[in-house]
């Protein structure tokens, strides 16, 4: 961390809790982050420079000095503005000098084409919100409660003088909104209901606003369309003044927020504005990417955050930036670290009045700004630089509608933040318990950070979709970002998750030790005279497959392929794919599945990559498999029946060699062990409550890692079947085979299983495994059992599984198999909270070994 100011002090102030006594400390000279003088040129400058002057506290500023270097923020920016009359608030912010301030900025207050008498159009933010309260009626009555305590001395006449005095001052607590040429108008003729009693909701169409006098205060509800968090304290200061017997200034800021939206969209600004936008949005993934928590409700939680105000404020100076900046990007990355993505699309909520004459107004001004910021690793200080570019850039162009945004780009105001300085945070809280719409929605999620006198809160409020564990967590990482951004170094050095947390982020699928160590060992077990293997009209017992695929583990011997060697089969889809695969693992060898429907060059690229010393196939494919291979081609049909003693394969030696699709790229092949082969089929053995009786059926292609569940049979002494070609796809035609072959599970694509559970009568299956793609909730007839899996195939088939009658969430996908540990993890491989978004790392034995031949992937 570089510090902004350094400070020689005789001892350190303590509290009387022994801690630093932050508002002891003395303030810093700014003079040392002052630019060489340069004077202003044109009243413009001289303008501004003297704002700066007298809201900064500094003397003789030069047009190259830095607002956000000598301690300005977004309250100050708007004070700037209200004193020098030359700039925006959001444009101080952004171009920072003088000199910048006033060669982009806009000219002056905004021209004014409405009166009281014509009234005026809705501005942006008023449409907003009235096109909200139109399309959701039933969201609530989108009210602002507003109270103030008469103070002592003034009776309730002195209090009702003072309110007539503020509505008189402020036209739109005198609103009523009516349409005129077909759009939405707010006209300044009515008259706000007084009473002694309560304020009632009020009608907008009658008066936007309603107050009531009693019990030693004035309580008000004010229309959102008319009243915004910020109105609450301009009219709180306007009603001691009247109390005080002081004339409150005409307050002409609605009317001018209106003329300047109608005129700015003509102008150059605008364009640029739009082109801002386009270059931030154009290509962004706008959804939230929040994930929707199953044990959501709507709820909201405020934390006191550990950084100070002043480590706060001497970090953004460091950075070139102000605390809200500062703040915005911490959110930005705490978010990003939620969705699992690179970078942060949210809305930011600002008050609005960077207009010239709206500093002091009472109204709706609030905007919704679309923000993304770029959150990939980078050093702390050029992360919170680049943030804060895009911060002040997205408020400078805020004045886009956002109603315009939306529909063009497709953001959401789904997530919203917003940052309150010292001065406005107590208005905002204030909103935020009395439950303000300019911070809550009945869906979204909501998040305000605010500078109080008590320390920085950080405050939440959420949805249904959200539940409190995973809103708390939210601000946690919010938090620890924070102070991790103060703190320097690089974003992935900070922990943004509690280390106890941590230690529980995981999910275990305990110990369990399997009955065998490897799908040979299991069929060994039960030879018997049952039959094992079935296709068409073909029927295979344990004892005549156990001496077919010894005759073939007998032949790969003599050619002197054993541990450690590569066997590929290229077989028309029949009984032989489990036969060779069988064989090849008896030889020790490990074996590459090669599916007849491949093209010739992906095969050859496999029998390369793999390495294969031979090649098994049958009468049909013999010249095609030593075309593409160009090894040892052996036919499987006439190895012979040959009777073995050779030791069971080591459970840590390959078993399989299964290639990866390749659509990201070349295929790369995994290499799956039996110990892997062996866990994944005890598991679903334990899924599907298999017994001896149950008939498992191949009905993938033999190259794709489903079809590995087959072998599950073994462990039990069941039996398997290949499916036929022709009933694959055909779930009418595959339901009669599967009850005409006694066939009772079978794996297929989410898809598929969608299709067989709803398109299908009288299930003739008993079990059915869907994978592949996310299942979403399935709701299959009584008798069939639908387990939805999960799991890449470098992890053998499945990792994790549940049954969809259990699932409560349409995104879950279940517990881990045994002997598995899976971590949720970001991109930096730090762990992540509860209802964050990230990769999924597994440990444990179903682990490939690796990628063949591809060491710069494997860890």
């Amino acid at each position: 961390m570089v510090p902004s100011f350094v400070m020689l002090l005789d001892e350190i102030p303590l509290n009387v809790n022994g801690k630093v006594d932050w508002r002891a400390l003395p303030s810093p000279d700014a003079s040392s982050l002052r630019s060489e003088y340069v004077s202003p040129r044109n009243a413009d400058e001289s303008s501004i420079c003297h704002a700066f002057e007298k809201v900064l506290g500094i003397d003789r500023v030069g047009i190259d000095d830095d607002f956000i270097r000598l301690g300005g923020d977004s309250l100050k920016a708007i004070k700037v503005q209200s004193l020098s009359k030359r700039a925006s608030a959001s444009d101080i912010l952004r171009y920072r000098t003088p000199r910048a301030i006033a060669s982009r900025s806009m000219d002056g207050r905004a021209s004014q084409e409405f009166s009281e008498e014509t009234g005026c159009p809705l501005s942006e933010s008023q449409l907003n919100v009235y096109l909200d309260m139109m399309a959701n009626p039933e969201a609530g009555d989108y009210v602002i409660p507003f109270s103030f305590r008469i103070p002592d001395g003034k009776d309730e006449s002195d209090a009702e003088a003072a309110l007539q005095k503020a509505i008189a001052a402020h036209p739109s607590l005198r609103g009523r909104i009516s349409e005129k040429d077909g759009a939405p108008w707010m006209f300044f003729d009515a008259s706000p209901e007084i009473s002694s009693d309560s304020p009632r909701i009020p009608v907008i169409d009658e008066c936007v606003s309603s107050f009531a006098i009693s019990d030693g205060q004035i309580r008000g509800l004010i229309s959102h369309v008319a009243f915004d968090g910020y109105s609450s304290s301009v009219l709180s200061e306007d009603l001691a003044e009247a109390f005080d017997g002081k004339e409150l200034a005409k307050d002409s800021g609605i009317l001018i927020s209106s003329s300047f939206d109608r005129s700015v969209s003509d102008s150059p600004r605008y364009e640029d504005a739009e082109r801002f936008f386009e270059s931030m949005l154009c290509d962004a993934d706008v959804d939230a990417g929040l994930i929707e928590d199953a044990d959501g409700s709507s709820g909201s939680s405020t934390i006191v955050l550990s950084c100070s105000p002043e480590s706060m404020a001497s970090k953004a100076a460091a950075c070139g930036s102000s605390p809200g900046a500062l703040a915005t990007a911490a959110f930005a990355y705490a978010l990003s670290r939620f969705t699992g993505r690179s970078d942060a699309v949210f809305c930011m909520a600002e008050n609005g009045r960077d207009v010239p004459g709206l500093e002091r107004s009472v109204g709706m001004f609030v905007r919704t700004v679309p923000l993304r910021i770029d959150c990939t690793d980078s050093d702390v200080d050029e992360f919170v630089s680049k943030a804060s570019e895009a911060v002040y850039g997205a408020m400078s162009a805020g004045f886009v509608p956002f109603r315009k945004l939306s529909s063009r780009y497709g953001v959401k105001p789904d997530v919203i933040f917003q940052y309150a300085p010292r001065g406005e945070a107590s208005e905002l809280m204030h909103d935020i318990l009395s439950e303000s719409p300019d911070m809550f929605s009945s869906s979204g999620t909501s998040v305000a950070v605010m500078d109080l006198p008590d320390g920085i809160r950080a405050t939440i409020s959420h949805g249904p979709s959200m539940s409190d564990e995973t809103a708390e967590g939210i601000l946690d990482a919010l938090d620890r970002t924070l102070s991790g951004i103060i703190d320097g170094g690089r974003m992935s050095d900070i922990a943004y998750i509690d280390p106890e947390e941590a230690e529980r982020c995981f999910a275990d699928g305990g110990r369990a030790g399997g009955r065998y160590g490897s799908v040979v060992q299991a069929m060994r077990d039960h030879i018997c005279d049952e039959v094992m293997l079935t296709h068409l009209d073909r029927s295979y017992t344990y004892r005549l497959a156990d001496l077919i695929t010894d005759g073939i583990a007998a032949r790969l011997r003599k050619s002197g392929i054993g541990k450690g060697d590569a066997v590929a089969f290229l077989v028309p889809r029949s009984e032989w794919y489990v036969l060779c695969a069988l064989g090849i693992m008896k030889s020790g060898a490990a074996y590459v599945p090669m599916d007849d429907a491949y093209p010739d060059e992906r095969l050859s690229f496999m029998a390369e990559d793999a390495g294969i010393k031979a090649i098994l196939a049958t009468a049909e494919t013999l010249c095609r498999a030593w075309s593409v291979a160009g090894v040892e081609t052996i036919d499987c049909t006439s190895c012979g029946y040959v009777g073995g003693d050779e030791p069971d394969p080591d459970p840590e030696s390959a078993a399989i060699v299964l290639y990866t699709s390749g659509t990201t790229g070349k295929p790369k092949g995994a290499v799956i062990t039996h110990a892997a082969l062996a866990n994944v089929s005890e598991s679903l053995v334990g899924c599907f409550e298999m017994t001896k009786g149950d008939k498992i059926g191949i009905h993938s292609s033999i190259g794709f890692d489903a079809s590995l569940t087959v072998y599950s049979a073994l462990f039990v002494g069941g039996s398997m079947d290949v499916l036929p070609e022709d009933v694959r796809l055909d779930m009418g035609r595959l339901n009669d085979y599967a009850a005409s072959n006694h066939v009772t599970g079978v794996c297929v694509t989410a898809q598929v299983g969608r299709i067989y559970v709803n398109g299908v009568e009288n299930h003739a299956l008993k079990n059915l495994m869907v994978g592949g793609e996310m299942t979403g909730f399935i709701d299959p007839p009584p008798g069939l059992r639908v387990i939805d899996a999960y799991g890449p195939t470098e992890c053998t088939i499945f990792v994790t599984q549940t049954d969809v009658t259990k699932k409560n969430s349409p995104r879950s996908v279940g517990h881990p198999n045994a002997n598995l540990r899976l971590y949720v993890l970001d991109a930096e491989k730090r762990m992540m909270p509860r209802g964050a978004a990230g990769e999924l790392h597994v440990s444990g034995v179903q682990v490939s070994s690796g990628y063949l031949n591809r060491e710069d992937l494997n860890s």
